[in-house]
């Protein structure tokens, strides 16, 4: 759909409201969902219209990101999904330069363990290693202070037992 909206229409804005830990700070309070409003206009456009995306920190609009991107951008960020980066101005352009090296290659891995498929190695004894996740992980330190779910441990050896010899398993090393 992505694709489709941005080769045939007019992208006028886009508002983009992507907290979903805080409940006070989401769009709809009671869904854990990112939101993301798009006004487009029924209109073909060149591929180096310049269209605003606004990436907001809370549902008031009250501190965020301004950017801003055209077709061209797009695709040359992500010529396959054409995501729409949280992508500073300043930082477009270099971003670009990189991707367009064909010896660096970038792989998005998710964590070690899934939430859903390793739940059952997950206890609250705290002698196990404590499991790291997203909700409590500040970009300089980890707190305890979880703003949503609870503090869970790693029964290691079972896992280890079980998923050890993954390459999944050694993504922290």
């Amino acid at each position: 759909m992505r694709k489709y909206i941005l080769k045939n229409d007019k992208i006028i804005k886009i508002d983009s409201f992507p907290e979903r830990d805080s409940k006070k700070k989401r769009v709809f309070e009671s869904v854990k969902m990112s939101v993301c409003i798009s006004l487009i206009q029924n209109t073909k456009v060149d591929s180096d219209y310049v269209f605003p995306v606004y990436v907001w920190d809370d549902k008031h609009k009250s501190s965020g990101l301004s950017t801003s991107f055209s077709l061209n951008d797009i695709i040359a960020i992500d010529c396959i999904d054409y995501t729409i980066p949280r992508l500073r101005p300043e930082y477009k352009t270099t971003v670009i330069k990189l991707l367009k090296k064909k010896e660096i290659s970038l792989k998005c891995i998710e964590g070690e363990l899934n939430v859903t498929f390793h739940k059952k190695f997950f206890d609250s004894n705290i002698s196990n290693p404590v499991i790291l996740k997203g909700a409590s992980i500040q970009r300089y330190y980890y707190t305890h202070q979880m703003s949503q779910g609870q503090i869970d441990y790693l029964e290691e050896d079972k896992y280890l037992s079980k998923y050890g010899t993954t390459e999944k398993s050694a993504h922290h090393k």
